[in-house]
């Protein structure tokens, strides 16, 4: 018994500790091609920034002329446009930086998470049978069965969810990559890298990144790369938009038009999280209670 268990411990932390291994090692390899790019990227930051202030300044002075010899209620409209535009770009990059400061203060609780998960994925490993076992004798008749397909259901929710996200963050990457190839785009993998990381996170997604850099080529003078990073954008966008359902319905098991209406009234009655929310409440409902497995019946059985 004793040796039984030591070796279903040993067992476990073989196997945790290969896939910590397999993940650190792949993001060292990542970490370090994004280092490389990203040190080569910030050399040349200060003149591209030199250079859209400069642009900035000849369109406000074009502005200013154009603005003198104009009707005074079109230079009024003209104004108040101008106006409003400067309104919206300022707030829409404080929305970027306020966006970016959520996800920094979000860094230290995430690292927390994952060392618990960590921790706990080892000591449920090592002692499953134990926990198993102590959780069936304390459980009414009948309620196990329930518990364990509500388990599996809430687990393959859960990675199917994550499967589905990789797969979309896959399918904007190779866009994006391929977008940038094509264009010429300097530090196109890092570039890839970090819109597609975004693309996950619904607050900022690409296009935090990429309105802002349209808006900068437009300023400097680049017309045609300014409406090419639009137009790549719409693309993604569009993409992910009609990939979403189909490859999260098959990854957990549901019909996409339904799939779809989850992920929506979930984004709308619990914000962000029903994205995952949502079809795990359907799923769970699809899977407890349309299959003769109702809710009061699963409290009858708990009272027994």
């Amino acid at each position: 018994m004793k040796k039984t268990k030591a070796s279903r411990k040993m067992s476990a932390i073989i196997t945790v500790f290969s896939v910590i291994t397999v993940v650190a090692v792949i993001l060292i390899l990542l970490i370090i091609r994004l280092y490389k790019e990203a040190v080569s990227l910030s050399q040349i930051l200060p003149e591209y920034a030199n250079i859209l202030y400069g642009n900035i300044n000849k369109f406000i002075e074009k502005f200013l002329i154009f603005y003198t010899v104009l009707p005074e209620e079109i230079a009024i409209s003209a104004k108040n446009m101008f106006k409003n535009f400067v309104e919206t770009f300022t707030f829409f990059l404080n929305s970027i930086v306020k966006g970016i400061l959520g996800v920094a203060v979000m860094l230290p609780q995430a690292i927390i998470f994952l060392s618990a998960t960590i921790l706990s994925t080892y000591f449920f490993s090592s002692d499953r049978t134990q926990i198993y076992n102590f959780v069936r004798r304390n459980l009414p008749k009948g309620c196990m069965d329930i518990l364990l397909k509500i388990k599996k259901d809430i687990f393959m929710t859960l990675w199917g969810y994550v499967r589905a996200q990789i797969i979309l963050m896959i399918i904007t990457f190779l866009q994006l990559l391929a977008g940038f190839l094509i264009m010429g785009i300097k530090h196109s993998v890092l570039l890839a890298s970090i819109l597609s990381l975004l693309d996950v996170l619904p607050i900022l997604g690409p296009g935090s990144v990429m309105i802002p850099w349209a808006i900068y080529e437009f300023f400097v003078g680049n017309l045609k790369r300014s409406v090419i990073v639009l137009v790549l954008y719409g693309i993604v966008s569009t993409v992910r938009q009609v990939m979403e359902p189909k490859v999260l319905s098959k990854e957990i098991g549901l019909h996409p038009l339904v799939a779809l209406m989850s992920l929506y009234i979930g984004f709308l009655v619990f914000g962000y999280l029903g994205l995952i929310a949502g079809p795990l409440v359907v799923l769970l409902f699809k899977n407890v209670v349309l299959k003769k497995k109702s809710i009061k019946e699963f409290i009858a059985q708990a009272k027994l």
